[in-house]
Formats: C-alpha cells, structure tokens, sequence
C-alpha cells in the first residue's frame, strides 16, 4: 500500500531560534498482491460513494478522503475519474455474469425455466449492486475504446444469457424469426425492470418490502406467456404430423378436375370459336355493312350492283 512519512528536526542557529523544518518522502506505488488491494480499496470506497450520493458526487479527493489516503495516491493508480468508472462497470459484469451462470436449474425442466432463472438473477444483481449497475451501460462515462476491458467483461456476461437463451430454444421455446430476437426480448424485459425499479417510477409505487414479490410476479407472467407460445408450437407440430400427405400427382389431379371445362380446350379450338376482328379504316363509316345477295353468294355482278 502506498505509504506517507513525515520527520520533523529542530535546528537552532546564531539569531535563528527554534525553527522547524518537515520533510516528506514521496507515495510511490506498490506492486503485486498489494498493489491489487490498493485498487480494490478505490474501487470499494468510489461504489460506495456513488451509492450513498449519486454518481455525482464521485471525485479523486472524496475517494481519497474515504479510502483513508492524501488526495494524490488514487493517481497512481487510475489516470482519472473515468478509470474509476471503468473499474467499477468492468467489476459489475463479472459479478452479474457470476449471478447468471449460478442461476442455472439443477435438473432440466420446461425449456423456459433456465431463462426465469436468469432472469431472476439478473434482477437480484441490479438490486443489489445499483451503483456497479448505474455505470455498466454508459459508453459515455466509459468510453469502450479507452477501456477495452470493461466491454470485454460486459460481452462475456452477456454470452452467458445468451446461451442460456438458445439451450431454451433448442429445447422447444419458439424462437421466431432467431434466437437473437427471443435473447432481445427476454434482456429487454429483465433490464427494464431493473431501470424501471432502481431509477424510474417503479421506485415510488414499489416498495422495497413487497418489490421482490412484485417482481417474480412479472417474470411469472412472462413465464406463463412463455408456457402458451410452447403449448401452441406443439400443438401445430402435432396437427401437421397427422394430417395425411398426398403425392405431388394427386394434387395435380384434384387441381386438374377443379378447372372448368373452357380451361381444358386446346388452343386451336379457341381461336376457331373466337371471332374474326374487324378492321376499320380511319376516317370510314362504322355502319353496318349489308348482307350478301343470296343467289351470288357476295359477289359483285352487274345484276347484284341494280
């Protein structure tokens, strides 16, 4: 742990009197095991601070102060305030990809309950620790090309939940159009939640003696939604398994039959039947023309032109 002495000598001189001189030796930083704890002690002191006063109270001298340090030891080990953020969300996903990967059934059950569970978890993290939570999902606090770490923590939990999700789905939840979209909905629905609850409305109209119960509440209505959308895909597979299959010859048969007879004609029957077009010039009378004297059959003879 960084250290901090102080000696003070007394030297007296012709005309001086008594005079004090102080002299203090640099904190330098320690390595290995105590180096670690060091950090672990910021780290601890800053999530407890935004805890009690909000993230806006966080600062280097504050932390300094309840750490029990001067006010410069936190630089030697974190550039800034944002470094503290970082180490604070990079904390938080290893702890909520802890609670998620202990939320696992004992024994298999219905494909959704592996899904409940870690959705349960994720709630029991968020309630538990909202100061890591408030700071995990905020690129602008924490910038992921600065702290490569923290959004490699934060995919690693999130690939937990995510196969959590598609083992459900394999295992007969629908998962309709991807399994993507069902791992959307279930993250969106528990991290609402936990929004909702630690800064939302739900804070006021839940109160914290009865907001686990209100919470299983609505992950047991999602369960049993989850339950209906089994029961239904099921229920189809069933259907379609015992409905008879019929030979592509049949259906072309029945489709054959159902066509009217004018359908069935060949084409040189309809172009005999069809009438001949009538040509007419521009400009020409649409009257119609007179039938054809019967005796010359239509044509022209001196007699027919009298």
């Amino acid at each position: 742990m960084a250290s901090e002495t102080s000696e003070s000598t007394a030297d007296e001189g012709p005309g001086s009197g008594k005079r004090a001189r102080s002299t203090a030796r640099e904190q330098t930083p320690e390595a290995g095991a105590q180096a670690d704890a060091f950090r672990e002690r910021i780290v601890q002191a800053s999530t407890e601070l935004i805890k009690e006063q909000g993230l806006s109270a966080l600062s280097m001298r504050e932390v300094a102060r309840r750490a029990g340090v001067s006010h410069q030891a936190p630089y030697y080990y974190f550039a800034d305030r944002e470094a503290i953020i970082g180490a604070i969300a990079e904390q938080g996903f290893r702890i909520m990809g802890d609670y998620v990967q202990r939320s696992a059934p004992a024994t298999p059950g219905a494909p959704h309950d592996a899904i409940m569970a870690a959705g349960r978890a994720y709630l029991e993290f968020a309630l538990e620790h909202p100061a890591h939570f408030r700071v995990m999902f905020r690129p602008e606090l924490v910038s992921p090309e600065r702290h490569p770490n923290v959004r490699g923590e934060g995919l690693h939990a999130c690939d937990r939940f995510h196969r959590i999700v598609s083992s459900a789905a394999a295992a007969g939840l629908p998962a309709d159009p991807s399994v993507d979209a069902l791992f959307l909905l279930c993250w969106s629905v528990v991290h609402g939640l936990a929004c909702l609850v630690l800064d939302g409305p739900l804070d006021v109209v839940m109160p914290n003696v009865e907001r686990h119960a209100q919470l299983a509440d609505v992950l047991s209505t999602f369960a049993r939604m989850a339950e209906a959308s089994v029961a239904q895909a099921r229920s189809a597979d069933t259907s379609s398994t015992r409905a008879p299959s019929r030979s592509a010859a049949a259906v072309r048969a029945s489709t054959k039959a159902r066509k009217p007879k004018a359908e069935r004609k060949t084409l040189g029957e309809l172009e005999a039947r069809a009438p001949a077009p009538v040509h007419r010039a521009a400009g020409k009378s649409t009257a119609k023309p007179k039938e054809a004297h019967p005796r010359t059959g239509g044509k022209k003879t001196s007699e027919a032109r009298r």
